[in-house]
């Protein structure tokens, strides 16, 4: 058979095929097609369950990572409330329940958030199983209204174990299955060291002054802490004011009653010294000041406790029998300078006393000064006796009506330096309130001379250190004359470059620069306080007529607080008399504790509340041997965040400095005027460890 005939034989047989076959063919061809759409659709939802599986696998990384931290921060604050550092340190079960649970449900509400902030909404109330560390673990359920459930559990490892579960998603396969649970786990711990650790910290703002109450008469202002200004008015009124306590972030008095503190039995001189001695980190602080029995012939010291509020336990030690002044609410002493851990009072006939500061006599010297000629009449008139230190050495000058007295003293040796030798300027001689000792400077802020300015008689005179010369600063007589009136007050030197002059009754204060030997050219009167009266640099209190300022203390580097007659307290910025805008503050910051035990130090963040108001702020951390950790990092400039990963785990706590520029309002006034409260944030973060 050819080819052909065959081919046409086969076509023969396929028309006489049935229709059964036909639609065997139909079916079969059906079926294919449905396995192949079933295979699309598994296919199909088995990608959504993967993606649904990744979802979750996000959402539980990131809400274990937030449980863990919130969990830890409540638990370490918990314990720092109570003073305990373990679990183990706290013997009521009870108490560790109900700790445990208040840190469970703030995780279970960080968690919460976390999913209704990405849309899952969960109005049903989470269930606990709570089983306190050290021996238990704890388990948190929360069912969302679309039927994800979401476990917690803290367990004895100290991590945190967050379990998503969801039925899959599922479009087509349902003819095929039923859609299965979906879980994802993840686990997040503190052994590497995740943790939040909040420091509390109160920044003052800068001193901008105000006016104490109570008598006048005040005069060199102390500070003790970051709140209190005291001070320890010169006389003796009787009255409670006499020892004046303020805070600084009120401006009210310390006590509650709004009265002092009276000096009861003692008086000061005209000229008190005031040292305050602030121990364990101002656990402690007591006021030494030279001071007499009232009315009576003796001089001594006096100590005053700022925390007891109170004299101290010995009061006063007698030192000195002085005569009898004409005027009876002074004394003839002055002092107490420090050397060594020993407090020194000088009377005004050259005699020089030694107490501890326990109160304890240790010695009375004769000075060079003693049995001068020249020496003041103690039975007619009250004179003065300053001084100036410079290391061990008590750069001395003392009043007379015919001259001015200097001489040295070495407290090392207990003996006169200079060889003993005593100058006398004659021109100096007034007898008047009116004389200001400061040191003399070189360009270079190198002390090179012990000085008395005369703001009455406009004179100066100044003796090297060395005590081989006696010279006068020219220009300074004529800077000073604006300064003359009855009686000054101090003078303070700042950066060894400025030096201020308290003018007193005259309501104003001079300048002189060292660094060009001239009065201070840079003054600028933008501080609507401080008014020029058209005589170069010397400045009068406009606003404040009733200032009459007497002594000073510098408060931060670019802040100068003084205190005048009438029991004001104002201040200045040295760097041209404008407002003091500048402040800093010190804080203890201790590491984060790991679970594990081990310490790690995070990132500080500086609330946003402080960087609204300032220009500058400037941290500095070191250890506390002194040690520099950081220096000098501009928070502006790093966002607030100051990164403490360089210091040593193993350190026990950093001292943390910011110094602070307050932003000025249009007036030349800073922004900045209450006290801020906050938490820095010291941030370690946590790690998965699955």
């Amino acid at each position: 058979m050819s080819a052909l005939t065959s081919f046409a034989a086969s076509l023969r047989a396929r028309r006489q095929s049935t229709p059964s076959d036909r639609g065997a063919i139909l079916v079969l061809s059906a079926l294919v097609m449905i396995l192949l759409l079933l295979i699309a659709a598994f296919a199909t939802d088995l990608g959504a369950w993967y993606r649904q599986g990744q979802s979750q696998q996000r959402a539980a990384d990131v809400g274990s990572l937030n449980g863990i931290q919130t969990y830890q921060a409540e638990i370490r604050q918990d314990f720092s409330d109570m003073g305990v550092s373990a679990w183990d340190d706290i013997a009521s079960n009870t108490v560790r329940r109900d700790l445990e649970t208040k840190a469970m449900e703030e995780a279970v509400n960080s968690v919460v958030g976390l999913f209704e902030a990405a849309g899952v909404s969960i109005s049903n109330p989470a269930t606990y199983n709570i089983d306190p560390p050290p021996s238990g673990e704890s388990t948190a359920t929360i069912t969302a209204d679309d039927g994800t459930v979401i476990v917690i559990t803290r367990n004895l490892n100290a991590e945190m174990i967050l379990t998503v579960s969801k039925p899959g998603q599922q479009y087509f396969s349902s003819l095929i299955r039923d859609a299965p649970d979906i879980v994802r786990e993840s686990t997040s711990t503190l052994s590497n060291c995740g943790a939040v650790c909040r420091i509390p910290i109160e920044i003052n703002p800068p001193f901008t002054g105000f006016q104490a109450t109570g008598k006048g008469d005040g005069y060199g202002p102390l500070l003790y802490g970051e709140e209190e200004i005291w001070a320890v008015n010169h006389h003796n009124f009787g009255s409670q004011g006499d020892i004046i306590c303020m805070d600084r972030e009120t401006q009210a008095p310390c006590r509650a009653d709004g009265q002092h503190y009276a000096l009861g039995n003692y008086q000061t001189g005209n000229r008190p010294v005031e040292y305050i001695d602030v121990d364990n980190f101002g656990a402690t602080g007591k006021i030494y000041f030279a001071s007499s029995i009232k009315d009576s012939k003796r001089s001594g010291l006096a100590c005053f406790d700022v925390v007891a509020r109170r004299f101290c336990n010995t009061p006063y030690v007698d030192l000195f029998d002085m005569g009898t002044a004409q005027w009876p609410n002074t004394i003839n002493a002055s002092g107490p300078w420090e050397y060594n851990g020993k407090l020194y009072v000088l009377a005004q006939d050259g005699q020089l006393g030694c107490v501890t500061k326990a109160m304890t006599t240790c010695g009375i010297w004769e000075t060079a000064a003693f049995g001068h000629p020249n020496s003041p009449n103690l039975l007619t008139e009250t004179q003065i006796a300053h001084g100036e230190q410079l290391g061990s050495k008590l750069y001395v000058s003392q009043d007379t009506y015919v001259g001015q007295i200097f001489h040295c003293w070495d407290f090392a040796t207990s003996a006169p330096c200079w060889g003993g030798t005593v100058h006398f300027v004659g021109y100096m001689g007034s007898g008047s309130d009116d004389h200001l000792t400061h040191f003399r400077y070189s360009s270079t802020g190198v002390e090179t001379g012990i000085c008395t300015s005369d703001i009455i008689g406009q004179r100066n005179a100044c003796v090297s250190l060395d005590g081989s010369a006696v010279t006068e600063i020219v220009g300074l007589k004529e800077h000073l004359k604006p300064l003359k009136q009855d009686w000054g007050g101090d003078a303070i030197t700042w950066n060894k470059e400025r030096t201020f002059f308290a003018g007193g009754n005259s309501n104003r204060i001079a300048c002189w620069d060292w660094t060009t030997n001239s009065a201070c050219q840079d003054v600028t009167t933008a501080n609507p306080a401080v008014a020029s009266l058209g005589i170069l640099n010397v400045y009068e209190f406009a606003g404040k007529k009733d200032v009459a300022p007497y002594g000073f203390a510098q408060v931060s580097e670019f802040c100068i607080i003084g205190l005048g007659h009438n029991s004001i307290f104002y201040s200045f910025n040295p760097k041209g008399m404008s407002s003091c805008v500048d402040t800093e503050v010190e804080t203890k910051i201790e590491p984060c504790t790991c679970a594990n035990g081990d310490n790690k130090w995070g990132e500080v963040q500086i609330p946003d509340e402080l960087l609204n108001m300032v220009d500058d702020l400037v941290a500095t951390v070191r250890y506390d041997n002194g040690t520099q950790v950081l220096t000098d990092v501009d928070l502006i400039a790093e966002g607030g965040v100051l990164d403490l990963s360089p210091a040593d785990p193993n350190a026990d706590f950093l001292w943390l400095k910011l110094e602070v520029k307050s932003r000025l309002n249009l007036d030349g006034t800073p922004v900045w005027t209450d006290p801020i409260t906050a938490d820095l944030q010291l941030v370690v973060q946590p790690t998965l460890t699955d």
